[in-house]
């Protein structure tokens, strides 16, 4: 039964560690606009997350380099500091990705799609660009 239950944490915990990976997978693949809709604090939890994670993972690297006390210090703090950055991160990816707003995603492209000009090509006397000489040679207006 002990050894089932570890199974079952190390696929869970392996399932949560690649998340991250599979929606900035999905997240580059749909694009820019995508980002729009993710809630700011689910994205801030997130980041906070990676800087924990990277403050314990540098505190490891120079703790040999520090005087004794500060070693005993880094030495207790870093591991659950670890612990802690990494579920920080991923559960702000999965809020993210689980309260992502699609309205605010479908009104921002339709902002960015109406952004160009409007070309007016009927009637003719109203035409907004100039045709290209192939087409006015063939509507016999170029001699």
């Amino acid at each position: 039964m002990q050894l089932f239950a570890t199974g079952l944490a190390v696929g869970g915990a392996a399932l949560a560690l690649v998340f991250p990976g599979i929606a900035l997978a999905r997240h580059r693949r749909a694009g820019a606009m995508r980002f729009l809709g993710l809630p700011r604090w689910a994205v801030g939890m997130s980041l906070c997350g990676i800087v924990l994670l990277g403050a314990a993972a540098l505190g490891s690297t120079l703790a040999p380099t520090l005087p004794v006390a500060f070693r005993m210090i880094v030495f207790h703090v870093a591991p659950p500091a670890t612990t802690g950055g990494l579920a920080l991160a991923i559960a702000g990816v999965l809020c993210a990705e689980l309260l992502r707003r699609s309205v605010a995603v479908r009104s921002a492209r339709q902002t960015v799609r109406n952004r160009g000009r409007i070309e007016v090509t009927y009637p003719p006397e109203l035409r907004t660009r100039a045709l290209p000489a192939a087409v006015q040679a063939m509507e016999g207006r170029i001699a």
